[in-house]
């Protein structure tokens, strides 16, 4: 486990497992119609940040990279919220919330490297569930 994370980071493993699968089967079999440049450029740049993540020698460097990479993944959904509030669900963005503030509790070992990623994707969804309640109360 990085930096001495322990049952704290399989949490996030497993999720990072299961988006993966997701992104390649929204690839291989979604409707890619409303895809636009904007959401090609945030999947690509998640796609260079394999290679970052391998190449940089310092884990709190990665774990940046990586949480910056994850952060602009939230960018075509925010777009999508506003143009269609009732897309998402505040639900899930609130459990995923709730399972990063727990993850952040499990840490065995409390560093930059193991909780900058949970703590900035748990304040990232708690936006998506403001945006979405911002938005439905606007249409």
């Amino acid at each position: 486990m990085l930096d001495g994370a322990g049952v704290g980071s399989w949490p996030i493993g497993l999720s990072a497992l299961f988006s993966c699968c997701v992104a390649i089967l929204a690839v291989r079999c979604g409707d890619n119609s409303g895809v636009d440049f904007h959401d090609w450029l945030v999947f690509m740049w998640a796609l260079l940040a394999f290679p970052l993540w391998w190449l940089v020698g310092d884990p709190v460097v990665a774990v940046v990279i990586l949480t910056l990479v994850d952060v602009s993944g939230f960018i075509p959904t925010i777009r999508q919220i506003r143009d269609q509030p009732d897309s998402e669900s505040a639900w899930f963005f609130t459990l995923f919330a709730i399972r990063n503030g727990l993850v952040l509790l499990a840490l065995e070992h409390y560093s930059l490297t193991t909780a900058l990623f949970p703590a900035v994707i748990g304040i990232a969804c708690l936006i998506v569930v403001g945006c979405l309640l911002y938005f439905r109360g606007r249409y």
